[in-house]
């Protein structure tokens, strides 16, 4: 009889006390033995004494919160690991509410040794959500759909830690999280991981609740940073600027939401006023019930955004230059 597969739940939390709780409370519902996993939560910087906070709840599983000075989640998650006592880790974010399966649909999958476990990051259905969360979670789901039709199959781009697990042997042996990521360090974790040789799969059915409950501001910012992240780990993958895909994808985009991306690099003081009135913009439409306009705005913002941080790291005339119509980037590529 095969062993059982123990997991060690790693999130780390940063002043969010009442999604961590309503996290903490739904493993307290899980349909998989209790004790066969742990919880480790890490309060990365703060006011919240969360420590004091958790002390005075009771859970049926095995729950230890641990502070450190505010260090960014990469550095938070690898003190989650260094806290694991299991052998296998479960990252799940703090504003993800797991399905009572969830923790078991990650088990039933690791029959095998040398694999990667990715569950869906599904719409909040309590929620009302902004324009930008909308737009997320429809990003999400068309990666999901495509995966679950066979498509396409998962590869370490749709590894996110908010809903992904993997035996903690292999982490380890590729060094585990690169804090030099503020953004996308699951991302790049997960292309160490996979060439390592690790299979990467999805789950549907391993679900979770997505909150995504962020701020226009720091949705736009994340934009920016997952733009400079994606330079960063292409030439520590390859020793190039961009995966082909992105420039690919990019001309397949709406014909204004790349003229708004072209304009925003060559003239960058006009983002301000550009996303100020985007943001109004999105936020009417969709009072209005035309949700899937103000969905198409926050794609050609977040666009925009992203093409910012790449022209952050390779510069506005390298950003233009792979931003134009195909004849001309293939001349600048050349």
């Amino acid at each position: 009889m095969a062993e059982p597969i123990r997991f060690s739940i790693v999130t780390p939390t940063h002043e969010r006390p009442h999604s961590l709780l309503r996290m903490l409370d739904a493993l307290a519902r899980q349909d998989y033995p209790f004790d066969l996993f742990e919880v480790i939560v890490i309060a990365d910087g703060g006011a919240v004494d969360l420590e004091g906070v958790l002390a005075r709840r009771t859970y049926p599983y095995r729950l230890r919160a641990v502070s450190q000075a505010q260090s960014g989640p990469a550095a938070a998650r690898n003190r989650g690991l260094a806290e694991a006592a299991e052998p296998y880790v479960l990252f799940i974010d703090d504003d993800v509410l797991p399905a009572t399966s969830l923790v078991r649909q990650h088990a039933e999958m690791h029959g095998v040794a040398d694999r990667v476990v990715i569950g869906p990051l599904l719409a909040a259905t309590a929620a009302k959500p902004s324009p930008w969360t909308a737009w997320e979670w429809a990003t999400l789901m068309q990666q999901y759909r495509a995966m679950e039709a066979g498509e396409w199959e998962p590869t370490p781009r749709q590894f996110y830690t908010g809903n992904a697990s993997v035996k903690i042997d292999h982490v380890a042996a590729v060094g585990g999280f690169n804090t030099q990521f503020r953004r996308g360090e699951d991302v790049e974790l997960a292309w160490r991981l996979h060439k390592r040789g690790l299979e990467f799969v999805f789950n549907p059915l391993a679900e979770g609740e997505h909150l995504a409950e962020r701020s226009f501001e720091a949705w736009l910012s994340g934009a920016h940073e997952y733009g400079r992240t994606d330079v960063m780990m292409e030439r520590i993958r390859t020793g190039h600027d961009l995966p082909d895909f992105v420039i690919e994808e990019f001309q397949g985009r709406h014909p204004y939401t790349k003229l708004l991306t072209r304009a925003v690099l060559a003239r960058p003081e006009i983002w301000r006023p550009v996303t100020a009135s985007g943001r109004l913009a999105a936020l009417a439409i969709g009072r209005l019930g035309w949700e899937s306009v103000a969905v198409k705005v926050c794609s050609a913002l977040f666009t925009a955004g992203y093409w910012r941080g790449v022209a952050e790291r390779l510069g506005r005339a390298e950003a233009l230059a792979l931003t134009t119509p195909d004849r001309m980037i293939r001349e600048a590529v050349a």
